[in-house]
């Protein structure tokens, strides 16, 4: 119970947070105000994106679309899992039997612009969150590693999805322990 309490409360508290910053399905465009000087994306390839509409079954193109070299195929490969990862059902276990996860950590590297590390997040917030599984290669890649020095980050919505994605990471004993304290501190 108190598990399913602190899961819920830490959705609701972060789903708040989403509505006061006006983060959509898709990066809003206020949001992406905020960060288009570091983006290496066009505003019509993140309209293009934004109107894509992706399931299951064009998976093997997905992936061909994030394994590109080129930075707007790679783009719209990594906003196609997310969108996936999105999903009610989400096909984590595909992405771990294709070695994607270690592609989307790569994207948290200093090269990639924050949009990548912004889509890149997103989609270990949602794998870590399903799945311990994902925890564990996140560990294994160094990963955690990428992810805190995020929490450095001069965008906001960069520090909290890196802080969100660290915290579906720790064992359940710390999160009780961690929802329990900033209950208090919201009382």
């Amino acid at each position: 119970k108190e598990l399913s309490l602190g899961n819920s409360i830490r959705e609701r508290l972060f789903l708040q947070r989403r509505m006061q910053q006006k983060i959509t399905n898709n990066i809003s465009d206020s949001s992406f105000s905020k960060i288009e000087d570091n983006l290496s994306i066009s505003q019509e390839l993140y309209n293009k994106c934004k109107e894509l509409t992706i399931n299951i079954d064009n998976l093997k193109k997905i992936f061909l679309w994030f394994n590109s070299d080129e930075l707007e195929t790679k783009y719209v490969g990594i906003v196609s899992i997310r969108k996936l990862l999105c999903e009610n059902e989400p096909p984590i276990e595909i992405i771990y039997d294709n070695n994607i996860i270690y592609g989307i950590i790569e994207l948290l590297n200093e090269k990639y612009s924050v949009e990548f590390k912004y889509q890149a997040l997103w989609c270990l917030i949602n794998i870590t969150y399903w799945n311990k599984k994902g925890s564990r290669i996140i560990r294994k890649t160094g990963g955690i590693d990428k992810i805190i020095s995020l929490l450095n980050n001069n965008i906001d919505e960069i520090k909290e999805m890196a802080l969100w994605c660290l915290e579906n990471m720790l064992p359940d004993s710390l999160k009780i322990q961690n929802w329990l304290v900033m209950l208090e501190e919201l009382v």
